[in-house]
């Protein structure tokens, strides 16, 4: 799957909600409280979509990655981490300004240990995800 897809599902989302928020601050505190509307979850709606896809990836390659519980998970040092096994293979950075893209980095002992590099689907993030692990156990 493109993740594109998931992203622009996600800022639609958003700038409807935006859009509803101003529609409700010009109405009375009492009617405020009625309708207030439930902020989009860019955990939820890309960050958890995006290790699910990548999870079933990696177990066609035998691999297993451990998908976050989202009441839970958060970003550590601007990083979503992702685990293969025990071991931090990189992470997701945290959203800067209005670019909701993916984007990946490889860590090592929770320090960057790479470039990062923008991810369009689940097989580029896998294979970047083998070539770190291989690189891993060599260094």
């Amino acid at each position: 799957m493109n993740f594109q897809e998931l992203i622009d599902a996600y800022t639609e989302r958003l700038d409807l909600y935006l859009s509803e928020i101003e529609r409700v601050c010009r109405l009375s505190s009492e009617e405020r409280k009625l309708q207030m509307p439930t902020s989009p979850s860019y955990l939820n709606e890309v960050i958890i979509p995006v290790y699910e896809l990548l999870a079933a990836y990696m177990r066609k390659k035998r691999r297993t990655i451990k998908i976050p519980n989202p009441e839970t998970y958060r970003p550590i040092k601007e990083y979503y981490r992702i685990k293969v096994g025990l071991q931090t293979v990189g992470g997701f950075s945290v959203p800067d300004g209005e670019d909701f893209s993916i984007y990946f980095t490889p860590l090592k002992s929770a320090l960057p240990i790479g470039n990062r590099v923008k991810i369009e689907n689940e097989e580029q993030l896998g294979e970047i995800i083998y070539t770190h692990l291989r690189n891993y156990k060599e260094m």
